[in-house]
């Protein structure tokens, strides 16, 4: 399709700050998940799901790795609305100024 050969005929560089977003966004969805777990774990906390299931921390209590896990996560929190922010103003330059047809099938799907 046309949007497509129009995104063939990016530059380089832009073609890889969109890899780099679309990896950085994948990146940021895990490790949130898995240091928002680790700060329940670390603190010696029973991690509840939906308040049906509560799974113990097989470990005690880590004050200062719990510390570094909540860093960690609110790091990884601020990357993330690093890479929705990047994301759109993207989104915003396919819709406006390269007029190519990627916008549209953003939205869509």
């Amino acid at each position: 399709s046309a949007a497509l050969q129009n995104l063939s005929e990016q530059p380089e560089l832009l073609k890889l700050s969109s890899s780099l977003v679309i990896g950085g966004f994948i990146l940021a969805m895990i490790l949130d998940i898995v240091t928002s777990v680790l700060i329940f774990y670390l603190d010696g906390k029973p991690l509840l799901i939906f308040g049906l299931l509560s799974i113990l921390s097989p470990i005690g209590s880590f004050s200062t790795m719990t510390d570094f896990a909540e860093e960690a996560d609110e790091s990884v929190a601020n990357a993330f609305i690093l890479f929705v922010s990047l994301h759109i103003v993207d989104t915003l330059k396919h819709l406006n100024m390269d007029r190519d047809g990627v916008a549209l099938r953003m939205f869509r799907s």
